[in-house]
């Protein structure tokens, strides 16, 4: 038995592991994300549930995100002494967040279709 196509496997697994580590994001682009989390969740009017950064762009004193943002909105809290029944609906947008020293210069949201 020839032993080389397993040894090919090893190899071409370990070049993904590599490749997909050097292509993480990077902390300040993290650190971006977490500043535009709020305004978002402002804008869009409910709780994000998870946020994706598709593209963005590092100048020297701004960082440009874009990408999807799945959001949770309900409805508003009931009177006191009244129950209500809690409905949830999941509404996708693309966004655009731009942070310029650590504040939030611009976010928009759009809806998905």
């Amino acid at each position: 038995m020839d032993r080389l196509p397993g040894r090919h496997v090893d190899r071409i697994m370990l070049a993904l592991l590599i490749a997909s580590t050097a292509a993480a994001t990077p902390p300040q682009v993290q650190a971006a994300a977490d500043l535009c989390r709020p305004v978002l969740a402002r804008r869009a009017g409910g709780k994000i549930a998870s946020i994706d950064v598709t593209k963005f762009t590092i100048g020297r004193k701004e960082i440009a995100l874009r990408g999807r943002v799945t959001v949770f909105a309900g409805m508003a809290a009931p009177a006191p002494g009244f129950a209500s029944a809690h409905h949830l609906v999941r509404t996708q947008f693309s966004y655009r967040c731009t942070v310029k020293r650590s504040k939030v210069r611009s976010a928009s949201l759009a809806p998905l279709r």
